[in-house]
């Protein structure tokens, strides 16, 4: 009897997998239905030797349904399979959705906002309008720039960071430093590409506008699995740590990449430290 119920359930479930298998297409749901529809055969068959009347016609009969099991394994571990890697396949479709929409939207800050602040330029009133109009677009082209990027060598990704840096603080009047080693083979996608260089601007945006330094120090280090940069200036100092716009804006994007940043006040001056993980690091 309970052979009979199990059989019946296992059954409904074949129908039932072939009838989701057909209305969406789904070839993990049709895997399943096979499957199920296998064990039901191997059921009928054994329920059937079992039912003879005579013992001496089904004793030596060979007997199916002791391979349901493994069946049933290997078809779900091939489901299972098949799940992960369509669900990488909708990931990378996803991200090169969002590339795709931040390029296009660059394209339209370029196009429309740039256009813009360059006709300021030229009908500036005053020369020092015009300057602060021409640090506006090299603004917007550095930020377009390293949006459209698509990640790669974490050395590559800082490099543009590092010549930025040198030639904002060239202008602001600032020495500059930048030390560390980053090993050739470490390696980030764009997300991080993307939020690091953000992150580094504003740090150096930060030194230039508040801190009233002449001297800019950068150390980055990198391991196989994480970055540290420290920002390092010789002003007024930090008063206060949760103030301002741009500090936030630092935090939410260490957060999103996993990271940590913290502040240290330091005589003179104040110190930036940033530690963020390295997922897509290669050996």
């Amino acid at each position: 009897m309970l052979h009979a119920v199990t059989l019946l359930l296992a059954a409904y479930l074949a129908v039932l997998a072939f009838v989701r298998a057909w209305r969406q297409r789904a070839l993990h749901l049709a895997a399943f239905a096979v499957c199920a529809s296998v064990i039901v055969a191997f059921g009928l068959h054994d329920l059937s030797m079992n039912t003879m009347l005579a013992a001496e016609l089904w004793i030596d009969q060979f007997f199916f349904l002791q391979f349901s099991a493994p069946i049933l394994m290997l078809t779900m571990m091939g489901i299972l399979a098949y799940r992960f890697f369509g669900n990488l396949r909708a990931v990378a479709a996803s991200q090169a959705r969002l590339r795709a929409e931040r390029e296009r939207i660059f394209a339209d800050v370029h196009d429309d906002v740039g256009s813009k602040v360059l006709s300021l330029v030229y009908t500036a009133e005053s020369p020092e309008q015009a300057d602060l109009a021409r640090e506006a677009l090299r603004d917007i082209r550095a930020i377009i720039a390293g949006g459209t990027r698509a990640g790669g060598p974490l050395r590559s990704v800082l490099d543009p960071c590092q010549a930025e840096a040198r030639t904002r603080c060239q202008r602001a009047g600032i020495a500059f430093e930048w030390t560390g080693e980053i090993a050739a083979h470490i390696e980030v996608d764009d997300s991080f590409q993307y939020h690091l260089q953000r992150i580094l601007r504003e740090l150096v945006s930060n030194a230039i506008k508040h801190s009233g330094t002449s001297r800019l120090e950068v150390l980055a280090e990198a391991s196989d699995r994480a970055l540290t940069l420290i920002v390092r200036d010789y002003g007024v100092g930090l008063a206060d740590t949760d103030a301002g716009t741009g500090m936030a804006g630092i935090r939410r994007r260490a957060s999103m990449l996993g990271g940590t940043v913290s502040w240290r006040t330091l005589d003179p001056g104040c110190a930036v430290e940033l530690g963020l993980p390295i997922e897509g690091a290669s050996t």
